[in-house]
């Protein structure tokens, strides 16, 4: 196996590994009696202390890194920051089938949006398995579908509108770490959410949660995530962050016996294979390249 093709297997790995960080966030916050904006302030404050040790540690590859991806490190933030912010108050306006729903566009939007400004090539099996995973997760969530929450709809597309520009910032910057964008997302996000969510009323039980919430499910996450998305296109990427689609109500099955209904299976395995053969494709790809002709 050549030296690319191991890179693109390990970033394939960190993205699965952090899909199943995210997965876990409904789980949580089901645990969690706090409105929207303490439980985003919160979480994105506990990441943000989580990070700043890593980034003190490395201050010197850290100030580098911010050197060579100037305001673009700024921009990732930002729009990180405003998926924190949007993806609970969608959950908070509409149903978790149509949030989710709406945030599986993230990879088609990702394909496009590399194709039309960063010159990001899309390979005809990506486009494939954007295909599929979008029919696997409109299964999952056939049945729990509603009309209603509209505003919920426009702030989870929102959420992976930005995600998928930030997916393209990252691959575009792959010769360097965006990790202080991480940073800088839950600094702004506390900024922004503190009004809102101060004097705190949760409870010790609570806060624990909401620092798993934090430090694991958020920022472990993403760090996970942008470090696999330097060796792998942007929209296989976020193909791969479905997994998270698929595994969160996996683990609300497990806890609370809610079985899922059949179709949310059968469209949790069209998902899943998608995936893997995607990724799959994608390295024997990797593989062919780098063999003599």
């Amino acid at each position: 196996m050549s030296t690319r093709q191991q890179s693109y297997v390990l970033g394939v790995v960190l993205i699965a590994l952090g899909a199943l960080c995210w997965s876990t966030a409904g789980l949580i916050v089901r645990g969690v009696d706090a409105g929207p904006w303490e439980i985003t302030f919160w979480r994105s404050a506990f990441m943000t202390l989580a990070m700043l040790p890593i980034l003190l540690w490395q201050r010197r590859q850290v100030l580098a890194d911010l050197r060579a991806a100037g305001w673009w490190m700024v921009v990732s933030g930002a729009l990180l920051a405003a998926t924190f912010i949007l993806f609970i108050l969608a959950l908070s306006h509409t149903t978790i089938a149509n949030a989710l729903f709406v945030m599986a566009c993230a990879p088609l939007l990702t394909a496009v949006i590399g194709r039309l400004f960063f010159h990001e090539h899309v390979a005809s099996h990506t486009w494939m398995a954007i295909a599929a995973a979008l029919v696997g997760v409109g299964l999952m969530v056939w049945n729990s579908l509603q009309a209603g929450g509209l505003w919920g709809a426009v702030m989870a597309f929102l959420v992976a509108f930005f995600f998928s520009i930030n997916a393209n910032i990252v691959r575009r910057h792959r010769e360097i770490s965006m990790l202080p964008g991480i940073f800088f997302a839950g600094l702004f996000s506390s900024i922004v959410t503190a009004p809102f969510a101060l004097p705190p009323t949760v409870h010790s039980g609570e806060i624990v949660l909401l620092c798993f919430l934090g430090v694991v499910q958020l920022g472990l996450g993403l760090v996970l995530f942008t470090i696999g998305a330097r060796t792998v296109p942007a929209a296989q990427a976020v193909i791969i962050g479905l997994l998270e689609i698929v595994l969160g109500p996996f683990w609300v099955w497990l806890a609370f016996d809610e079985r899922p209904a059949a179709l949310a299976l059968i469209g949790g395995v069209i998902v899943l294979v998608a995936v893997m053969l995607n990724a799959l494709v994608g390295a024997a790809r990797r593989s062919a390249q780098r063999s003599p002709a």
